[in-house]
C-alpha cells in the first residue's frame, strides 16, 4: 500500500513537473476556439513562439507614443490574417499532412513577427529614436494589411514622414539583403511608400516646377542641382531613359504577380537607381557580391557612376584580408619613396591610385578581379629595381614580403570564394597590385634586365649583338652590371664606355666601390677606368631642387655633397679590401668634396651617411691609418 501511494505521488509530481515545464501560450488554452489557437495550444514550438510575440508586442507599445494605437490596431489586423494565410478558414478536422503544413506556416508567421517586432526596436534604440524607427515599421506593416483594412492603410499614409531617401535605401537594403531575395509584398510595400511621398514632394514643388518651366519657356535650362528634390524628381522621371520605363514595366508586372526574381532585381537596380538625385545610398559589400554587375559601375571616387551610391568598407562586413603580411609589404614599397606620395607632383617612383572598383573585387570577386586584370607579369617595385643597384638590391626584401603576402591572400581566395589554386594565386598577384593602390607606369628595359640577371632571356650577349640602339637608362649599363661580373666582362667587351656617368656625375668605378663590388672594380680599373673622378657639385646638378614642404625634399635629386670620389664612396661603405684596391690604383686621398670633406671624414661617418658598417673595429682603424693625409 505504501509502495503504490507513493509510486502515486511520483507521477503527480512529474505530472505537474511536466506542466509546469511546458510552454504556454499568450491566451488561456481552455477558452482556444479557432483551428490557429487549438494548434497552437497542441504544439509546444507554437505555444512558445505565440508567447515570444506577444512579449514583443507588449514591449512596443511603451514605445509607440502616439502611433501606440495604430500599433494595437495593426496587431490585430495580422492576427486576423495570420490563419488564412496558413489555410485555416473553416472549423472541419484537418488531415494529418494539413495540420503539419498549418504548424509550420504559423510559426514561420508568429516567428517573423517577434523578428520584425524586435528589429524595429532594436534598431530604434541603437539609432537613438525609437519612435521614428517603429514609424517606420508600422508603415510596412499597414501596407501589408491593406487588402484586409483599406482604410486604416489610408490613414497611415497620412503619417508617412520619411524622405525619399530613406525609402530608396529600404529598397535598396531589400534588394541586396544576404541570403535571400526580397519579396515581392516588401517591394510592394516600398514601392506604395515612394509612390505616395513623390506625390506629395510633386505636390508641395507645384511653384518650383512652374518657375523651372518659366525658365525653360524663356530658353534657360532648368537648374536641376538647385531644384528642391520633388521638382527634380519630377524633371528626372520626365527624361529618363527607354529602358528604365521598359524594367519599371517589368517591376511592377512581377510584383502585381506575386514575383520578384533576383535577374530582375539586378535590372531594376542598374535603371531605377539613376532617377532620384545624389543622395548619399550605401551598397553593402554581400550586395555587390551578389550582384557582380554593379561593381562595374563604381566611379573614380568611389561612387556608383549611375547610381550616386557609395560601396561599403567590406572589413566592416567581416570579409578576410591578411593585414599584417600585408602591411608589412606596403610599409616597405612606401619607404622607398620617403613616404612623398600625395604631395611631389614629380616623386621619383609614379603612384597611380587603383580604380575603386577595383579594389572592391579584390575583397569580395576576385574571380572578376583575375578577369579583368590577369596576371600582373611583375611585382610591385620590380620595374623600378632594374633601375639600379641599389633598387635591385633593395627589391628582394620587398619581393619576400609580397610573397608572403600574396600566400595569404591566395588562402582566402581560396576557402571563402573557392577558387583553384592557381586562379587564386594569379588573383592574388593581381590584389597585391590593387590593394596597394600603387603601381609604376612603365616596364624595364630588357637590356637592364639582361644585365641584372643571369637568367634573362634574351641574354645580355644576344642583345648587345643586336644593332638596335641602346635604352636612355638614368643609369650606366656598367653602373648597372656591378653586382654581375660576369655582365662587366661582356660589356667591356662589346666596347662600353668605362667612364659614362649618371646625370650627377657618378661614374660606374663609384657604383662598384659604394656597393663593396670587388671584382668588379678590378675589372673596371683595369678596362682603365678614370680613379679620381669627381661628382657634379649640388649646384651643377640638374633637378637638385630642395622643397621643404612639409619637411620633405620633393626635387628628383636631394644632393647635399657633390665633388664625391669612389675613394668616398668605399670609405663610406665598402670592405678595406676595396679601399685597399683604389689606393694602389692612385686614388688620391687628400681630395675634398664640395663641402670640404676627405674621405677619411666618410668613413668615420662626417658625411651624408653613417660611419662604414661594413668594417670590424680593427678594419676601421687599418682604414683610418691609410686614408690620413698628412
Amino acid at each position: 500500500m505504501l509502495i503504490r501511494t507513493a509510486l502515486l505521488l511520483m507521477l503527480a509530481l512529474l505530472s505537474l513537473r511536466a506542466a509546469w515545464a511546458a510552454p504556454s501560450p499568450s491566451f488561456s488554452c481552455a477558452k482556444a476556439q479557432s483551428p490557429a489557437e487549438r494548434l497552437i495550444c497542441a504544439d509546444p514550438r507554437l505555444a512558445e513562439a505565440d508567447s515570444a510575440m506577444a512579449k514583443a508586442y507588449v514591449a512596443a507599445l511603451p514605445t509607440a507614443g502616439p502611433d501606440k494605437d495604430l500599433l494595437t490596431k495593426l496587431q490585430r489586423v495580422w492576427l486576423r490574417q495570420m490563419s488564412p494565410a496558413c489555410g485555416l478558414v473553416a472549423q472541419s478536422p484537418l488531415s494529418a499532412e494539413e495540420e503539419h503544413k498549418a504548424s509550420e506556416c504559423l510559426l514561420d508567421w508568429l516567428n517573423d513577427r517577434t523578428a520584425a517586432l524586435s528589429n524595429a526596436l532594436a534598431r530604434g534604440a541603437s539609432a537613438g529614436g525609437g519612435t521614428t524607427r517603429l514609424r517606420r515599421f508600422l508603415l510596412d506593416d499597414a501596407f501589408l494589411a491593406a487588402p484586409d483594412a483599406p482604410l486604416l492603410t489610408e490613414e497611415v499614409l497620412g503619417r508617412e514622414t520619411s524622405d525619399l531617401a530613406t525609402i530608396w535605401q529600404d529598397m535598396i537594403s531589400a534588394v541586396l539583403a544576404p541570403g535571400r531575395d526580397a519579396s515581392a509584398g516588401q517591394m510592394r510595400v516600398l514601392n506604395a511608400r515612394l509612390n505616395h511621398v513623390m506625390q506629395r514632394k510633386l505636390a508641395a514643388a507645384e511653384l518650383e516646377n512652374q518657375k523651372a518651366e518659366m525658365a525653360r519657356g524663356l530658353g534657360h535650362a532648368p537648374d536641376t542641382a538647385s531644384m528642391v528634390p520633388a521638382a527634380r524628381l519630377n524633371h528626372s522621371t520626365q527624361n529618363k531613359p527607354a529602358e528604365a520605363e521598359i524594367e519599371d514595366k517589368k517591376a511592377k508586372a512581377a510584383m502585381a504577380a506575386g514575383a520578384w526574381p533576383v535577374d530582375l532585381q539586378a535590372d531594376w537596380l542598374k535603371t531605377a537607381l539613376p532617377l532620384f538625385g545624389p543622395h548619399s545610398y550605401t551598397l553593402p559589400c554581400v550586395g555587390l557580391e551578389r550582384y557582380p554587375d554593379l561593381v562595374d559601375a563604381i566611379d573614380e571616387d568611389g561612387t556608383i557612376k549611375l547610381y550616386s551610391v557609395k560601396a561599403s568598407d567590406c572589413r566592416e562586413e567581416g570579409y578576410p584580408w591578411p593585414d599584417a603580411s600585408f602591411q608589412a609589404f606596403n610599409d616597405a614599397v612606401f619607404a622607398q619613396d620617403g613616404h612623398l606620395f600625395g604631395f611631389c607632383s614629380d616623386s621619383w617612383t609614379s603612384r597611380v591610385m587603383s580604380r575603386p572598383q577595383l579594389v572592391t573585387m579584390a575583397w569580395i570577386l576576385p574571380r572578376r578581379l583575375l578577369k579583368q586584370l590577369g596576371r600582373p607579369k611583375l611585382l610591385p617595385l620590380e620595374a623600378w629595381s632594374y633601375d639600379s643597384v641599389y633598387n635591385r638590391r633593395t627589391f628582394k626584401h620587398v619581393a619576400e614580403l609580397a610573397e608572403r603576402a600574396m600566400a595569404d591572400i591566395k588562402q582566402i581566395y581560396m576557402h571563402r570564394f573557392g577558387l583553384s589554386e592557381q586562379e587564386a594565386e594569379d588573383a592574388a598577384r593581381a590584389a597585391l597590385w590593387v590593394k596597394l593602390q600603387w603601381s609604376g607606369t612603365y616596364s624595364p628595359f630588357p637590356l637592364s634586365v639582361a644585365i641584372m640577371r643571369a637568367d634573362a632571356q634574351p641574354d645580355l650577349a644576344t642583345l648587345l649583338a643586336d644593332d638596335k640602339p641602346r635604352p636612355n637608362t638614368e643609369e650606366p649599363l656598367l653602373s648597372l652590371a656591378v653586382d654581375r661580373p660576369e655582365a662587366v666582362r661582356i660589356l667591356l667587351a662589346a666596347k662600353e664606355p668605362v667612364d659614362t656617368t649618371n646625370s650627377f656625375g657618378k661614374t660606374p668605378l663609384m657604383t662598384a666601390a659604394q656597393f663593396d663590388d670587388s671584382d668588379s672594380l678590378a675589372l673596371l680599373l683595369k678596362a682603365g677606368a678614370a680613379v679620381n673622378l669627381q661628382t657634379l657639385s649640388p649646384q651643377d646638378i640638374q633637378g637638385n631642387d630642395l622643397d621643404t614642404r612639409r619637411g620633405a625634399a620633393c626635387g628628383k635629386y636631394f644632393i647635399k655633397h657633390g665633388g664625391r670620389t669612389a675613394l668616398m664612396y668605399a670609405a663610406a661603405n665598402a670592405s678595406l679590401a676595396v679601399i685597399q684596391q683604389l689606393l694602389a690604383a692612385g686614388a688620391d686621398k687628400a681630395l675634398r668634396d664640395s663641402t670640404g670633406l676627405l674621405a677619411l671624414d666618410y668613413l668615420q661617418g662626417r658625411g651624408p651617411v653613417g660611419a662604414n658598417p661594413v668594417l670590424s673595429k680593427t678594419d676601421r682603424a687599418t682604414a683610418a691609418q691609410l686614408l690620413r693625409v698628412p
